[in-house]
């Protein structure tokens, strides 16, 4: 209210540089509460202006608050476009192979069982040397599936690394759904 409506720059930067003076501001340490001090000899327009200021800080915490959803909101929606596209992508590139025949899809779980292999040596390896019987034996494992990859065709284990990776474009794109609408909840706060 101090300012009127229609006010120059001069009487806008007087008022400014009196309240200025007359005000004080800190955040209390720890916490997310900011103390406000205002000097006046009037008691009740130190109150008004206090409020008044508290005011201010709260709508200017509640429009950073919308700004940041909005950009987490838009980056989210982006980064859906991207997977969508990369999706579609796969599941062509799925179709295109699966259409031509001579895929059996052996590749796919071989490749799954060589990961859980691999990932049940090195978890073994941090308990046992090289030589321990249980190490030995997941290692003769992985040579098997290794040497069964290696006679399969070229086309199995390319419909095997799509299918793969349209596996992981399909979790990605699943998450990014959830947190476009948890964004969009938010925003809407």
């Amino acid at each position: 209210n101090l300012i009127k409506s229609g006010s120059n720059q001069q009487d806008i930067e007087n008022v400014l540089g009196t309240l200025s003076v007359k005000i004080q501001t800190h955040v209390v340490q720890n916490t997310n509460v900011i103390d406000i001090i205002v000097t006046d000899v009037v008691p009740k327009s130190a109150s008004d202006i206090a409020n008044s200021v508290a005011d201010a800080f709260v709508e200017e915490n509640l429009l950073e608050k919308n700004k940041q959803a909005r950009m987490a909101r838009e980056f989210i929606e982006n980064q859906l476009k991207e997977i969508r596209i990369k999706l579609r992508d796969t599941e062509e590139a799925l179709r295109k192979i699966s259409e031509k025949g001579e895929i059996t899809g052996v590749a796919f779980p071989l490749q799954a069982r060589l990961a859980d292999l691999k990932i049940q040596k090195a978890d073994l390896l941090r308990r046992y040397t090289d030589q321990h019987p249980d190490v030995i034996k997941v290692k003769d494992q992985i040579k098997i599936v290794e040497d069964e990859l290696k006679v399969l065709p070229a086309k199995e284990l390319e419909y095997a690394r799509i299918k793969r990776e349209n596996e992981i474009n399909e979790g990605i794109y699943r998450t990014l759904k959830q947190r476009l609408e948890e964004a969009r909840i938010n925003e809407a706060e």
